[in-house]
Formats: C-alpha cells, structure tokens, sequence
C-alpha cells in the first residue's frame, strides 16, 4: 500500500474511544487506534463486526474522547478505506490545531 498520508500518525497507547455516528443514522462506540491532524484509524468493537462501512461513506464523530472534546466533536469524516477489523477516515476539516498540541492531547488520554 502506498503511503499518502501527509501528517504523521499519533499512535495510542491505551484504549481511546469515540461515539460515530454512521450513515445510517445509528452511532456506534468504535476504537481510536490512531490519530492524525487529518484522520484517523477507527476500529469497530467485537460486537459491532455487522456494521457496513464503505469507502466514501460520510459519518460524524458525536462524541470524541474527552481530550478532543471541541477539536473534532461533530466533526463530518469521510471514510477513506476499509479493512478487515477496521477503517481510516479523513476528516473533511481537519483539525484546527497542530502536531505538538495534538500529541499532547493524546498522551494525556492516556495517564
């Protein structure tokens, strides 16, 4: 796979989770695995395996980890690719904030 990815990923180190709300309309409780000024990688829980997900799909991030509370509440995504046990979205505004206080919010979440 081909990186294309232009702003460096924060890789969590503890279990950091967000509310989406999909296309459908429903919201699910998915994983963050890793956080961009651009994006993410979300992973769906055990018991949400039957949820469709499908490349251009525009969901909104309800409710985010309380570290981005503000930064990427509401925020509409737009989902890049789809892999077996989980997916990248791109955020269609990115965030408004750059990598140093990204970073910091992230380890924060994880004290």
């Amino acid at each position: 796979m081909v990186e294309r990815r232009k702003d460096p990923r924060v890789p969590l180190d503890c279990p950091v989770f967000a509310t989406i709300r999909m296309v459908d309309g429903a919201e699910v409780y998915c994983l963050l695995r890793d956080v961009s000024l651009k994006g993410a990688q979300v992973a769906l829980p055990p018991g949400e395996r039957n949820v469709r997900v499908r490349e251009g799909d525009v969901l909104t991030i309800v409710d985010p980890p309380v570290q981005l509370d503000g930064v990427i509440t509401n925020a509409h995504a737009v989902v890049a690719w789809v892999g077996e046990e989980s997916f990248g979205v791109c955020f269609r505004n990115g965030m408004d904030i750059d990598q140093r206080l990204l970073e910091k919010l992230l380890a924060d979440s994880c004290i």
